[in-house]
């Protein structure tokens, strides 16, 4: 990691910041011959920004950004038990904003952000799929804050335009699919902030519409209300409901290939309501329990390939067409106990929740493929004195729930075994869990602050499975597991 910062005379001002991954170069040459099923991630990314003051108050600020990051799986290659497996995504990105400050408080505050992103997917070198939107937005925006008045004013229009391409053509995922499609998705929002007494009141309405290769999606509006009051000394209620759309994806939309032109949009009624509690300055605690009730869910073309952030399905699948008939709902409880004294800062944080889903009239609610009903981290950090700190983490969750493989045939004609799947998401991966331990020493010299850190992820070597597969005849599962101990040295220099 690198960063720097320079100031150039009084109005302007520049930095830039750089950072490169080094575990895939210490795994690689270790893992490739062993027998573990290992991700192994690399990312690096880039920032530079520069800053320029005006002499009328205004503020030129502009950020360019991007980011790189992959991984493979490692391991063995038994006969037809495992194949190896990239993913990437990566984005390159230009943000150019003017802040400037007008008459009554008024500030207003244009941004432009674009730039190409991507998504690549290669399977055993036989396919690959890719998703590269290029979709500028540009937002104008006027604000008044309401830190001397009573009531506090935001609104403002966006606009994303471009063009959306993609690219699905992994034979062992389904049939080939291309589109690309010219997108134009105006909106628009105004938000108001009140405040009476011990209460603060926000009201918002947004507005959104969408207009692809074959029609339009909208016009959808989301009113939104929220709600802050001070109870006692420390504490106070907080609560929120509103409504939040979601566009269809474009290969939902596209007649070009399997998509339907009109489908609606997703749509989820969302509310929470919580209380917070100070003593001081020392210790926090909040809990806040939510709803969600979900809408016009896109259902369908499951047997079809798409990116996942958690473990695939594996089957049954439904391969009808896509259609609104999808919903589901999400509830639980959110908590976070902080405590913060001289040299020493700790939270705890816990979440309990149940996610289920229905996506046909028809068929039976099922729990959401991320469900995850307990998420627990504990974070502690102790100053020694000297220089010397030592910090944790611990983590546990819910493995998420997946689908067994009950049976399995040999089907003569394409020479493969075929499963036969038991009742969808009744099996769950096992519990995660992760101990972390740092150790820093800081040296402060003249001009300069050195320090050393040595960083232990996964200190107890747990085994963590996060994708299950099988043998070639379905007869056993075999789990991809998450990373092993992995000790890190740093060294960090501060001018």
């Amino acid at each position: 990691t690198a960063y720097t910062e320079h100031r150039i005379g009084e109005r302007d001002a520049v930095s830039f910041a750089g950072r490169r991954s080094y575990v895939d170069a210490v795994l690689n040459p270790i893992l490739n011959d062993g027998n573990r099923r290992i991700q192994a991630p690399r990312y690096y990314d880039f920032q530079a920004r520069w800053m320029h003051k005006t002499k009328r108050d205004g503020l030129f600020d502009v950020f360019f950004f991007l980011s790189d990051d992959s991984f493979r799986f490692l391991g063995p290659e038994d006969e037809g038990s495992f194949v190896q497996t990239s993913f990437g995504t990566s984005f390159q990105k230009l943000r150019v904003q003017f802040v400037q400050k007008m008459a009554e408080d008024w500030r207003l505050e244009t941004t432009v952000l674009g730039g190409p992103q991507s998504k690549e997917f290669q399977f055993d070198g036989q396919g690959e799929a890719y998703e590269r939107p290029f979709l500028p937005t540009v937002r104008v925006e006027m604000m008044r804050p309401d830190e001397d008045d009573r009531i506090g004013v935001r609104l403002g229009v966006d606009v994303m335009a471009g063009v959306d391409r993609y690219l699905y053509d992994v034979p062992s995922f389904g049939s080939r699919e291309e589109g690309e499609s010219v997108i134009i998705a105006p909106g628009m929002y105004v938000e108001s902030t009140v405040n009476l007494g011990p209460s603060q009141w926000v009201a918002g309405l947004r507005g959104d519409a969408m207009r692809y290769e074959d029609g339009v999606v909208g016009p959808l509006l989301d009113p939104r209300l929220g709600l802050k009051v001070d109870l006692w000394e420390g504490g106070r209620f907080v609560g929120g409901v509103g409504r939040h759309s979601q566009f269809p994806l474009t290969r939902q939309l596209l007649s070009e290939g399997e998509g339907v032109p009109g489908l609606e949009a997703a749509y989820a009624m969302q509310t929470s309501v919580g209380l917070e509690q100070t003593v001081g300055s020392v210790f926090s605690i909040e809990a806040l329990g939510f709803y969600h009730r979900l809408n016009n869910l896109v259902s369908g073309r499951e047997d079809t390939f798409r990116f996942f952030t958690g473990p695939p399905d594996f089957g049954p699948f439904d391969t009808g067409s896509y259609a609104n008939e999808g919903t589901g709902y999400v509830y639980g409880l959110e908590s976070l106990i902080r405590l913060d004294l001289p040299n020493t800062v700790a939270f705890l944080s816990a979440t309990l929740s149940r996610s289920q889903r229905l996506d046909r009239p028809d068929e039976e609610e099922e729990l959401f493929r991320y469900d995850q009903p307990v998420v627990l981290t504990a974070i502690g950090s102790h100053d020694f004195g000297n220089g010397w700190r030592v910090g944790s983490r611990v983590r546990f969750s819910s493995g998420y729930p997946y689908t067994p493989v009950v049976n399995s045939f040999y089907d003569l004609q394409n020479r493969e075994f075929i499963p036969v799947f038991g009742e969808r998401s009744s099996a769950r991966l096992p519990n995660f869990f992760a101990l972390d331990l740092r150790i820093d020493k800081e040296w402060e010299y003249r001009n300069w602050v050195l320090t050393t850190y040595l960083d232990i992820q996964n200190l107890t070597n747990t085994t963590n499975p996060e994708v299950i597969s099988w043998t070639y005849d379905f007869e056993n599962e075999e789990a991809v597991e998450s990373n092993p101990l992995l000790p890190a040295f740093g060294l960090k220099g501060e001018w």
